[in-house]
């Protein structure tokens, strides 16, 4: 280990430290914790809700799919009346 890479660890080790100190033993820092906290949170409902919104796009491209490739499917979308008209 050469002297630089300690002393690039020990100041690496200090500021960790002095931040876990700040967020758990000073008021201010606790009122931050709580901030980070509600923020994961908010992250949390957010990304399962674009989970969700991934998932029924999929969905929604499969069905989109299967009703292009199916001929059961476009002869009941497409079908023409007797009268000229549409379904």
């Amino acid at each position: 280990m050469t002297l630089g890479s300690s002393w690039t660890g020990a100041v690496v080790g200090a500021s960790v430290g002095a931040l876990i100190g700040y967020l758990y033993f000073t008021a201010d820092g606790r009122g931050r914790r709580n901030e980070i906290g509600r923020a994961l949170d908010r992250m949390g409902v957010e990304i399962d809700e674009l989970r969700r919104l991934w998932l029924r796009l999929g969905r929604i491209s499969d069905e989109y799919r299967q009703a292009r490739t199916s001929p059961l499917a476009r002869s009941t979308v497409f079908e023409v009346k007797p009268g000229g008209g549409a379904a």
